[in-house]
């Protein structure tokens, strides 16, 4: 086991009444939605900092916190210990400044955070959206155990996506059915679970477990992308439909009032996907904030001399 300081730590927030650290990675652009990185019970390890690597590759700003305070390890025991001597409501708090820090940092573009946790961290993105509310806006959940797990989902309101194993041995597959019923029927959020033919970790190319499997963590991780970049996208009802073919300046800038949550930036929803390199994959239909507004907008564009095509 690996002691205090971690070299990955690159970043301090505050939590309560004290501070916490974590491992910061910025996309090349600058700026872009923000996104918690949840780690497994080996700490705050390589793998996970490239997970956070990752998401900024893809356009997002990623944050993962190290709930161990420095300490990693590779030995299965000692993570179990290490899982079941943090205590929870300590990690929520380091977690909750997280979402502070990301919603307060000038690189987020959005106004609600997404997490993505693993294992251990898995269980913690259930919490942290459960405890947050309307503040977490997608909570992706990787095979989700521990002591984190909650027991009710009243307060969440955060698009919930899963992935786990059909042979996970930790947390069978029927009991993350079960769950993906309980979150649906006491939330009313949208659900999602994905499950596939692997077991516990399988997306963990450190491979600590033996299971982890390419192929299938590759379809996890896209599924992730995709469902971080719909349920964070920093979207703007547009004037007229020409927003929709080519920027147009903020609302604010043309006399109008911001009406659609989730974006601080004024962009046109054209920038949003074309910042998150979606354009030639999804329509402006595959955007839940757009659906929302769409029947507005269609009102609108119906209107007498009112332009409805990207050429007036």
């Amino acid at each position: 086991m690996t002691e205090n300081p971690n070299p990955l730590q690159n970043s301090t927030f505050a939590s309560g009444n004290g501070t916490a650290h974590g491992y910061l990675a910025l996309p090349a652009s600058g700026s872009g939605p923000g996104v918690i990185v949840i780690q497994e019970w080996w700490g705050l390890t390589d793998h996970i900092a490239q997970v956070a690597d990752r998401l900024a590759a893809q356009g997002f700003v990623a944050l993962a916190p190290d709930l161990f305070g420095g300490k990693t390890t590779h030995d299965a025991d000692e993570a179990g210990a290490l899982m079941m001597s943090l205590p929870v409501e300590q990690a929520a708090r380091d977690l909750g400044g997280a979402v502070d820090f990301l919603l307060t940092h000038e690189a987020v573009d959005s106004t609600t955070i997404g997490a993505v946790g693993f294992c251990m961290g898995g269980g913690f993105v259930l919490r942290l959206a459960a405890q947050q509310g309307e503040r977490i806006g997608a909570a992706v959940a990787f095979y989700g155990v521990g002591p984190a797990v909650p027991s009710s989902y009243e307060g969440l309101t955060a698009a919930v996506q899963g992935h786990y194993g059909e042979k996970d041995t930790f947390y069978p597959a029927e009991q993350a059915r079960a769950q993906e019923q309980q979150i649906a029927a006491e939330s009313g959020a949208h659900v999602e679970f994905h499950f596939y033919d692997a077991g516990h970790a399988f997306h963990n190319d450190e491979n600590t477990l033996a299971t982890f499997d390419e192929s299938e963590a590759k379809i996890a991780w896209s599924r992730t992308v995709d469902f971080l970049r719909t349920y964070l996208a920093c979207v703007r009802w547009p004037g007229r439909l020409s927003s929709l073919h080519r920027p147009v300046a903020p609302l604010e800038e043309r006399g109008h009032r911001s009406v659609v949550p989730g974006c601080r930036t004024g962009l046109s929803f054209l920038t949003a996907v074309a910042r998150s390199q979606t354009a030639p994959r999804r329509s402006s239909a595959a955007c839940p904030v757009w659906r929302r507004w769409q029947p507005i907008h269609q009102r609108r564009s119906r209107q007498p001399g009112r332009a409805t095509h990207a050429g007036r």
